[in-house]
């Protein structure tokens, strides 16, 4: 009410009628509510995202962070909850049959574990997930933790971890991200740590990142493949060419079949795009490094930012796709932005590739905040291309958070223009301060569904809280699900390119998936499996996967390559694993036995 009367005291009653003044006040104290809404808009209907978090047992459930899963081999995902950015995790399995998540108060790990971040993949190629963990190692932190690998093994049907002897040991770095690709094509996954700031005398100063590569003789340092990362004089405070990265992600920007790696920087310094290249034309990994593309491809910031040395963005976090299905990869880049800032101040934006070969450039199109008003702030801390609605468009979900009452869930829709509209109050998922989401087909009817977590950062009275958005958008379009099952390749088949090709009239379409289940700053981690939507007149032909593993019987060795025709069943949901040597099984079934 004190907000109600310091913006009405200016109308006197003498000059405008009781009426008016009432009807005045009661427009402003709607404005003022709307502003204020804490949960998403749920509309009449069923053409949007429904709330289902208690009836999937997730009601007053805290987490900053998501990890989907598989916990008891039953091929469900289920959920690793981080409570807090340095906390312990919390358990969840999910029964199929009652579609609830339960807790267990059994912790898989053998020792105390408190984290800032996980990701979950199979390292050593036994077939059983390992967990990497980090902590982002600030001042109010008392124990500085370094990243370590935990290894995985099936206990009485339930997985337990053990701390990983033979990782190295680092020292205790303020860890942000972590990028798990395969980056020399052996098989085995290889670790990308980002690093933020770390304190120095009472200042704050960027720290390097670091590449571990998985040998068959154990785990190497290889950070120096990251050309010029880590390098430094005597007289050098930190490695000049280090950023404060907060963020990270792979994705194969050239198409050569070796993963990149996507770095997003914080407070003005440039992005890195770490281009997976040799020294000559070939293939093989003999010679090859990392070299920072970033400035020549714009991708670093916009052309005005590239002129000073911190001139780019807040940077906080970044994803590619083939959002246009043209061929070239694109990518997303989430900026923190506020209504004070310059105009040469990166916004949140979508560079869209320009050149299906070298060197890699990107036409820029920023976007500004539309939360309202002369005063307000924009803050893009995670995001993930979706297609939510199965019209063969891929859209685009940001954890637009931090700053209320304007900073809410943001969903853009791709219309037949390949343009994107933010269909978030109208879709039903406008969550205020989102953290945190992850996408995941809970019911199975092949529409992804949303797990998300609410922060009261900056605002006391929201109640920190899981939120589960049930998809119930009305759609005629088909999804497709595909698994990967490596043998040479890593398992999961995780850095391969995935290509659904579809004909719609005498049109072939072709959308690319490239497979990542973990991606952007402190990340949360998706389920394994890649998504597509497809529109009803469109009919499949086949899907086509570039594995991350080379060639062993060509010379010289490529990147291996294969088709799988399929043809489509008319169900709504259609799921298939893809086998390395070939062969498409129907539903999620093992390649060989392990």
């Amino acid at each position: 009410m004190l907000l109600l009367a310091g913006c009405a005291g200016k109308a006197k009653q003498s000059d405008i009628g009781d009426g008016e003044l009432r009807r005045a006040l009661d427009e402003l104290d709607s404005r003022v509510a709307i502003q204020h809404k804490v949960g998403p808009t749920q509309l009449e209907g069923t053409n949007h995202f429904v709330d289902r978090t208690e009836s999937y047992g997730l009601a007053n459930v805290e987490a900053v962070a998501f990890y989907a899963v598989d916990l008891n081999r039953d091929t469900h995902p289920d959920l690793v909850v981080l409570p807090g950015y340095y906390s312990q995790p919390r358990f969840f399995l999910f029964d199929p049959a009652t579609r609830r998540f339960d807790q267990t108060g059994d912790s898989p790990f053998s020792e105390t574990v408190s984290a800032g971040l996980m990701s979950f993949a199979d390292f050593n190629r036994d077939g059983v997930p390992d967990v990497v963990v980090g902590v982002l190692n600030q001042r109010g932190e008392f124990s500085k933790i370094p990243v370590s690998l935990w290894y995985g093994a099936w206990d009485k049907g339930l997985l337990r971890f053990q701390r990983a002897a033979d990782f190295p040991v680092l020292p205790a770095e303020p860890t942000s991200a972590f990028v798990i690709s395969d980056v020399d094509l052996d098989g085995r996954l290889d670790l990308f740590i980002g690093n933020w700031f770390q304190d120095h005398k009472g200042s704050v100063i960027p720290s390097a990142d670091r590449l571990l590569v998985n040998t068959s003789e154990g785990w190497v340092d290889r950070s120096d493949w990251l050309q010029g990362e880590r390098d430094k004089s005597t007289s050098d405070l930190y490695p000049p060419k280090a950023r404060p990265t907060y963020a990270a992600s792979s994705c194969d920007m050239d198409q050569d079949g070796f993963p990149d790696i996507l770095t997003a920087s914080s407070s003005g310094y440039a992005n890195k795009l770490w281009l997976n290249r040799a020294p000559r034309p070939g293939p093989t990994m003999e010679g090859r490094r990392f070299e920072d593309v970033g400035p020549a491809s714009g991708y670093a910031a916009d052309a005005q930012g590239l002129l000073v040395p911190t001139g780019g963005g807040r940077t906080f976090s970044t994803v590619c796709a083939d959002y246009n299905d043209d061929g070239i990869m694109d990518v997303f880049l989430g900026e923190l932005t506020h209504s004070w800032d310059p105009l040469s101040a990166d916004r949140s934006s979508v560079l869209t590739g320009a050149r299906p070969t070298l060197p890699l450039s990107f036409l820029r199109t920023e976007y500004m905040s539309d939360g309202g008003g002369d005063n307000w702030n924009q803050g893009d801390k995670r995001a993930q291309w979706s297609d939510f609605n199965l019209d063969g468009l891929v859209d685009l979900l940001v954890d637009n958070s931090g700053f209320p009452p304007t900073s809410r869930l943001v969903a853009f829709r791709q219309d037949d223009t390949r343009a994107f509209v933010n269909v978030a109050a109208e879709w039903g998922v406008d969550l205020l301060n989102p953290l945190g989401s992850i996408t995941l087909d809970l019911n199975l009817d092949g529409r992804l569904d949303i797990i998300t977590a609410q922060s009261n950062v900056r605002q006391a009275n929201i109640k920190n809280r899981v939120w589960v958005l049930e998809n119930q958008l009305a759609t005629t379009g088909r999804a497709y699900v595909f698994h990967l099952d490596g043998e040479a390749a890593n398992e999961q088949g995780l850095g391969a390119m995935v290509m659904l090709y579809t004909l719609k009239g005498a049109q072939q379409v072709v959308q690319r998936r490239w497979n990542e289940l973990v991606q952007g700053g402190l990340p949360s981690q998706n389920p394994p499996g890649v998504h597509f939507g497809v529109d009803e007149e469109a009919k499949l032909v086949g899907v086509k996967v570039r594995w991350p593993i080379l060639r062993r019987e060509r010379r010289p060795q490529r990147p291996l390559e294969r088709l799988y025709p399929l043809k489509g069943n008319g169900q709504a949901r259609q799921e298939w694993t893809l086998c390395e040597d070939g062969r498409a099984l129907p539903g999620r079934l093992p390649c060989l036995a392990r």
